[in-house]
């Protein structure tokens, strides 16, 4: 069983490293990983003016868990484009309700009663993706997911909608999305 108290630690020293730090980190480890340059015929040149595989599209933003309209990523995909999203934060739902992660709070005295009046009836404060007209839950994150409709990525926060019921809630979710074509 593993100590909890050291992946605690572990994760806690992992996230004081600067979030651009550990992306340009992740992106170098992706391209060691594939090869570095060499795609095309063994040797490593290209064949016949091939062009090298095209790399992921990056995105990083916050949204505010106070932002009702949600944060607009102006990255629009096409249904079967690929998306991988890493969620990280803390948010609550107002000065009386705990902290939270982007997977929202399972033990909120409203999640037993979710009303159609949420964005989406799942966990109550979740980091939800709206693509088109509809919503999806995403919570801390999804690995090489599949578009589902066209349209521009818009992260949501997961609260009950309506003029005011965002100005309460405090803190914010960082959010990373590459985004490779179908």
């Amino acid at each position: 069983m593993a100590d909890f108290g050291k992946v605690l630690q572990d994760a806690i020293c992992a996230s004081r490293i600067p979030a651009e730090d550990s992306i340009k980190d992740k992106e170098k480890e992706a391209d060691e990983i594939e090869g570095g340059a060499a795609s095309g015929p063994a040797g490593g040149g290209q064949a016949g003016g091939d062009k090298p595989a095209a790399r992921p599209t990056p995105w990083t933003g916050q949204l505010s868990a106070k932002n009702e309209e949600g944060i607009k990523t102006g990255v629009t995909v096409k249904k079967g484009d690929r998306l991988s999203i890493l969620a990280s934060g803390w948010a609550k739902m107002g000065p009386d309700w705990p902290w939270h992660g982007p997977q929202g709070d399972k033990n909120h005295p409203y999640q037993t009663q979710m009303e159609s009046r949420y964005l989406l009836p799942t966990t109550v404060g979740a980091l939800l993706a709206q693509i088109g007209s509809t919503l999806h839950y995403i919570g801390t994150g999804v690995l090489d997911w599949e578009a589902p409709a066209d349209g521009e990525i818009v992260f949501r926060y997961n609260d009950i909608g309506g003029a005011g019921e965002f100005a309460n809630n405090d803190g914010a979710f960082d959010i990373t999305m590459r985004l490779e074509r179908a």
